[in-house]
């Protein structure tokens, strides 16, 4: 589930919208609940184009007793946003494993900044 408050007061949740459906001017953060926990990005002028993600993973067994796909795994629930212009655009992504509670900040350079994060 995720959570993008506006200046306006009002509050969409995963069920209504995505960071990209609302203006990026009246975004005042983007929070990611993952088993109970917060994780938030709150807007910065320098900030822009958030997203929010999940990484799943599956295993698939070819030999054995009983092959075959493996029920998915999420690895990760993220919240994320870019920040600089080209061609020094970095994607900045902060992530939750519900598995264990683990948070972890992931800063890379990109070619651009994407509404998805990918």
């Amino acid at each position: 589930m995720w959570l993008i408050h506006t200046k306006s007061g009002k509050t969409y949740t995963s069920k209504e919208k995505y960071p990209w459906d609302v203006p990026e001017e009246e975004i005042t953060s983007v929070e990611r609940i993952v088993d109970g926990k917060s994780v938030s990005i709150r807007k910065h002028p320098d900030l822009h184009h958030f997203f929010v993600k999940s990484t799943e993973s599956r295993d698939f067994v070819m030999m054995g007793p009983n092959p075959g796909a493996r029920p998915p795994v999420v690895e990760a629930r993220a919240v994320g946003c870019h920040i600089g212009t080209a061609p020094n655009i970095y994607r900045l992504e902060l992530a939750c494993d519900p598995r264990t509670g683990n948070v972890c900040l992931t800063v890379q350079k990109v070619k651009e900044a994407t509404k998805d994060g990918f």
